[in-house]
């Protein structure tokens, strides 16, 4: 459909930009489409006149709050996917980047640095296989990643914060930066009979391993069983090992799954199916 080069650019306010490039061609036994895109903006330059440090400030009779002043919303983009197919096999992958600022926080917080870090990517490798008149063979495996990582400034510096001996002042602000990664890695297969024209059945079994890891995060301060009282640290260290806000962890399951689908007029399809899973 593409058939050719296409590129695309736009723009607007905020200093946003956008270009697009879209490849896709046909050469004898090989299909090939192509896809990269990517996007920057300063973001909304909205106004805040106070938040809840302002709040705080009143109660502790700090100055830390940078409010009134104005949000930050940086939002950068890369987004690249790429489709092969030679005769029977495929391959299809994307991979995606993205780096954007946190206006407001976790806590409704003016701040200048929190941010917010992500890159995925899957790959499908396929075979595909007309075995007999009727009778279709499909295989592939497939692998989808994902990692974020975050860095929260949840109150600015100079901020003063509940601790158990009373308010205590945190020259850097208080700060957590949080990380993971995901895998999920799997294989499938499926034979999909045509018995008649108004009569299909399938089947088919799968395979996935799912897996989290390099969960850590870092920061100032430790979390009590008081909600909002904190204990400060003097610096920024990891504390995965003491509270981390969550675990690595693996699991895997297999699945067997069976389909009929019966076409009883033009207008109207009956279909039963059965699947089951065992993590």
């Amino acid at each position: 459909d593409v058939d050719g080069l296409e590129i695309t650019t736009k723009g607007g306010s905020y200093d946003t930009q956008q270009y697009n490039f879209l490849f896709g061609k046909i050469f004898k036994d090989i299909n090939i489409a192509l896809n990269f895109n990517y996007f920057n903006t300063h973001g909304f330059n909205g106004h805040i006149k106070e938040d809840r440090q302002t709040f705080y400030d009143q109660l502790f009779g700090t100055n830390a709050s940078l409010a009134p002043g104005r949000m930050k919303g940086d939002d950068k983009k890369y987004d690249t996917s790429l489709t092969l197919k030679y005769k029977e096999f495929k391959f299809d992958g994307r991979y995606f980047d993205r780096d954007r600022d946190l206006p407001i926080g976790l806590n409704p917080i003016l701040n200048n640095k929190s941010t917010f870090s992500e890159k995925d990517y899957y790959i499908n490798f396929s075979y595909k296989k007309t075995l007999c008149d009727g009778l279709e063979f499909l295989g592939k495996v497939y692998r989808n990643h994902n990692y974020f990582h975050t860095y929260y400034q949840l109150y600015p510096p100079e901020s003063a914060v509940f601790s158990p001996i009373g308010p205590v002042i945190m020259p850097e602000g208080m700060i957590a930066i949080t990380h993971v990664k995901n895998n999920r890695t799997g294989i499938e297969i499926q034979t999909t009979y045509k018995m008649s024209d108004c009569n299909t059945i399938l089947g088919g079994i799968t395979y996935e391993e799912m897996k989290q890891y390099n969960v850590g995060w870092k920061g100032n301060f430790l979390y009590t069983p008081i909600p909002g009282v904190f204990i400060p640290l003097p610096s920024i260290n990891d504390r995965s090992n003491i509270q981390n806000f969550n675990h690595s962890v693996k699991r895997n399951f297999k699945a067997v799954f069976f389909e009929d689908i019966l076409d009883i007029t033009n207008a109207l399809r009956f279909t039963v199916g059965a699947r089951y899973d065992r993590y």
